[in-house]
């Protein structure tokens, strides 16, 4: 079984870095709030799950 970090709360860039860096495989997936549209601020991972030996990071817009 792989491991992977926990990059929960992290900027996306400082999770996609730490992954990269450990020879992780992962992908994004964005979601947005169904009451109103972030348009500016920093993509964070709010949520992470593994499926078939990569990690999958649930992103949004997160106002800075």
């Amino acid at each position: 079984m792989t491991e992977f970090p926990d990059v929960l709360g992290l900027k996306l860039v400082q999770a996609e870095k730490l992954l990269t860096d450990m020879n992780c495989s992962y992908k994004t997936v964005e979601t947005v709030s169904q009451r109103k549209q972030t348009i500016e601020g920093d993509y964070r991972v709010i949520r992470q799950r593994v499926e078939e030996h990569v990690l999958v990071l649930i992103i949004c817009k997160v106002p800075g």
